[in-house]
């Protein structure tokens, strides 16, 4: 079994700064980028959560146990997705649950 390598504290605080500028763009408000608007609202309120909470010992998984345990608590993470209304803003949304899970490597390579 594979452990998922999790982002630090470091590494989350510095993609919330990069979250935050692209939600300062005068571009996300436009009809056209309402996926990039509703899925960095919801990125940034699961990026602040993890750096606020780094305490949860799922982040840190390295027994078998732990690992399931973040197996649940990433489900959780993906059925939230569903409240957002646009495919293209589920699609950033899971693609940033992934990065914070150890999944994916990066979620912001798109431009509004």
């Amino acid at each position: 079994m594979i452990i998922p390598k999790f982002p630090s504290k470091e590494q989350i605080a510095k993609v919330i700064k990069e979250v935050e500028a692209i939600q300062t763009q005068k571009a996300i408000n436009k009809r056209k980028n309402l996926f990039a608007k509703e899925s960095m609202q919801f990125c940034l309120d699961l990026l602040n959560d993890r750096y606020t909470n780094p305490a949860n010992p799922y982040f840190d998984a390295e027994e078998e146990g732990e690992i399931e345990a973040a197996t649940k608590i990433y489900r959780q993470q993906l059925i939230s997705v569903k409240e957002l209304k646009t495919e293209r803003g589920k699609a950033i949304a899971i693609l940033c649950i992934n990065w914070l899970n150890g999944i994916e490597s990066n979620f912001l390579n798109f431009k509004l």
